[in-house]
């Protein structure tokens, strides 16, 4: 992990500068006159400032999905019903953290770091 890039993109989460697709954004969310969808509407961030689809494991920030996990029943969101919206959150979420999970399954020799993911994210999983 490049620890570097890492930081500046902790410090920059709340930037607007980040893509949608970094984010979990409510249902009906309103968007500004350049067509960006209002802060407040955009949630549990998980991703790096480059993802272009919020589907693509590619870009996923692990620390942040970690986070993202472990927060998504605590988010009160605006316009969205909080049970519809934590369950689609939950969903988008756990297919990451599984498709990651058995992408580090088939590597060899992990860090002390991952392991320390994958143990969370089982937890959460409920594995």
């Amino acid at each position: 992990m490049d620890f570097k890039r890492f930081f500046e993109a902790l410090n920059t989460y709340g930037d607007k500068s980040f893509p949608d697709a970094a984010f979990i954004v409510e249902k009906g969310a309103e968007k500004d006159d350049k067509g960006k969808t209002l802060q407040k509407y955009r949630h549990l961030p998980h991703h790096t400032q480059s993802a272009t689809d919020p589907n693509a494991n590619g870009t996923v920030d692990l620390p942040h999905l970690r986070n993202a996990l472990a927060r998504v029943n605590q988010v009160k969101p605006v316009k969205e019903g909080a049970s519809a919206f934590r369950g689609r959150a939950k969903s988008h979420l756990q297919r990451h953290a599984k498709a990651l999970l058995e992408s580090y399954k088939s590597k060899g020799g992990l860090t002390n770091t991952e392991r320390e993911f994958i143990n969370s994210c089982k937890s959460n999983l409920g594995g």
